[in-house]
């Protein structure tokens, strides 16, 4: 998502180019960064992964896939936590259901 200069992302309505749903942020969950996690592209280039996790609420729109998806499903939290994952995005989403019972930013 992009944001304009002179925008706060709490400001931002996201389109839902990837997921069909447009949503507004309502807050930050956690930053995670690990130099220890690379992503590397088949065209040579590698990256350390950076991500931020942010509460949202869903404005408009019906969930739908795009061309770099092969399927899209609603499941709770506790079910997506049990998904072959890796362990970084599993962290994750056991962030999200802490921040769930109790308010709090996670910096990781």
């Amino acid at each position: 998502m992009l944001i304009e200069p002179g925008v706060a992302y709490a400001q931002k309505s996201a389109p839902g180019t990837e997921t069909g749903l447009h949503i507004r942020i309502t807050g930050l969950i956690g930053t995670y960064t690990d130099p220890h996690i690379l992503i590397a592209y088949s065209d040579g280039e590698v990256r350390q992964e950076f991500t931020f996790v942010y509460a949202a609420e869903i404005e408009a729109g019906d969930l739908k896939i795009d061309d770099e998806s092969k399927e899209a499903s609603w499941v709770s939290l506790t079910s997506a936590v049990e998904l072959p994952l890796a362990e970084s995005q599993r962290h994750r989403l056991k962030d999200v259901v802490e921040c769930q019972k109790e308010v709090k930013t996670f910096l990781r």
